[in-house]
């Protein structure tokens, strides 16, 4: 990173990057545009903050199955990576739930509801996450039971031929 101050893509997942690189990485990398680290052990609350702190122009930000990741570095993230278009954090696999605090710090974010095995409970927790925090949803293609089409919540189903107005919420989000 300290001879690529131009570099503007990087792919490290499943490194076995420290923390302390990641973080000499974001200091040094001002053009970094896209970071992809998912599965990388040095992920953690100090990385992400100087990801944060540093990385002002990143657009996109993978850091999917990353066991280090916290609530104080996601914001961190959210609040200094203005250009940040896209963050990808893997929920699914147990390692990092979404919070309240990281929602409430969100400027766009968006909740997009898909998958089979939904309880009734569960539908209407997902109602009321969505009355709670004002967020846009948006369902996947053919699930439109999951979530009330007539709530106010509700922008519509992505998938093929999705309205404009999908897309473009979807593509304005900074947390999915």
């Amino acid at each position: 990173a300290h001879h690529c101050p131009k570099l503007e893509v990087i792919e490290l997942e499943g490194t076995r990057a420290d923390s302390a690189g990641l973080i000499a990485l974001a200091q040094r990398c001002a053009n970094l545009r896209a970071l992809r680290i998912d599965g990388v052990p040095g992920v953690d609350t100090a990385s992400l903050v100087a990801i944060g702190a540093a990385a002002r122009k990143l657009e996109l930000l993978s850091i999917e199955d990353c066991a280090g990741t916290t609530d104080q570095g996601a914001i961190a993230v959210l609040r200094g990576c203005v250009a940040l278009k896209d963050l990808r954090m893997d929920a699914s696999q147990g390692r990092y739930h979404v919070s309240d605090a990281v929602l409430a710090a969100a400027e766009r974010p968006v909740l997009l509801i898909g998958g089979g095995g939904w309880t009734t409970d569960g539908r209407m927790a997902l109602g009321n996450l969505a009355t709670r925090f004002d967020l846009p949803v948006v369902v996947t293609f053919r699930r439109h039971d999951l979530f009330d089409n007539t709530d106010d919540h509700y922008v519509g189903e992505a998938g093929v031929g999705m309205p404009p107005a999908v897309r473009q919420t979807l593509v304005d989000a900074d947390v999915i």
